[in-house]
C-alpha cells in the first residue's frame, strides 16, 4: 500500500538491520537443516530421526523469527533437500511430515486442548498417509508398505507422534525458561 503522493516511506537503518539479521539467521537455519537431512540420506536408518531433528530448527524459528520466516525456511529447506540429497526419503519426510509441524503446533496450541490434540492427530495421520503415498509412488518404495506392515505404521506412528509432541513441548519450555536467556540470541 503506497502513499498517494507516490513517495514510499524509507525504512530506517534499524528496521533494515533487523530484517538482514533475520535473513541471516534463517539462511543459517536452512543450511543446518539441509546438512542434517543430508546425514539422514547417507545413513538410511536415520531418515525419520533427522527429519524430526531438522524440524526443531523450525521450532527455534517460530520462537525467535516469527511471522513468515519459519514457513520460508521450511519451503527453502524442502526444495534444496529434494534437489541435492542423494536419497530423497529424508527430504520427503521433512517436506510432508515433520518440517511444517512446529508452525502448525504453534497455531493449534492456541485452541482448546482437546480440539488441539484432535486436530494434531488428524493432521499427523493425513500427513503420514501423504508421506506413504509419496514414498510408494515417487520413490518406488511400495515393497516397504505391503501386507501387515502398512497398518503398523499407524499403530506405532500415532503413539510415537504423541511422544514427539510432548517432547517438543518440554524442549520448547526448557528453551524459553533457560536456554534463551543463556544464549543471548537477539534477532
Amino acid at each position: 500500500m503506497g502513499r498517494r503522493d507516490g513517495m514510499e516511506p524509507k525504512k530506517t537503518f534499524a528496521s533494515r538491520r533487523a530484517a538482514t539479521r533475520r535473513l541471516a539467521f534463517a539462511s543459517v537455519g536452512c543450511a543446518l537443516q539441509v546438512i542434517l537431512l543430508y546425514l539422514g540420506a547417507l545413513l538410511d536408518v536415520l531418515d525419520i530421526s533427522v527429519a524430526a531433528l531438522a524440524a526443531f530448527v523450525n521450532v527455534w524459528a517460530v520462537i525467535e523469527l516469527r511471522g513468515a520466516w519459519p514457513w520460508l525456511m521450511w519451503g527453502v529447506t524442502s526444495a534444496v533437500s529434494l534437489l541435492l540429497l542423494p536419497a530423497k526419503s529424508p527430504a520427503v519426510l521433512y517436506l510432508l511430515l515433520a518440517g511444517y509441524y512446529p508452525m502448525i503446533k504453534s497455531l493449534l496450541e492456541k485452541c482448546h486442548i482437546v480440539l488441539s490434540w484432535v486436530l494434531k492427530i488428524l493432521i499427523f495421520n493425513v500427513a503420514m498417509t501423504l508421506t506413504i503415498l509419496a514414498c510408494m509412488k515417487l520413490l518406488g518404495m511400495s515393497g516397504d508398505f505391503e501386507g501387515i506392515v502398512l497398518p503398523l505404521f499407524y499403530v506405532i506412528g500415532n503413539p510415537a507422534f504423541v511422544l514427539f509432541d510432548v517432547a517438543a513441548t518440554r524442549l520448547i519450555t526448557a528453551y524459553l525458561r533457560v536456554w534463551r536467556q543463556k544464549l543471548h540470541i537477539n534477532v
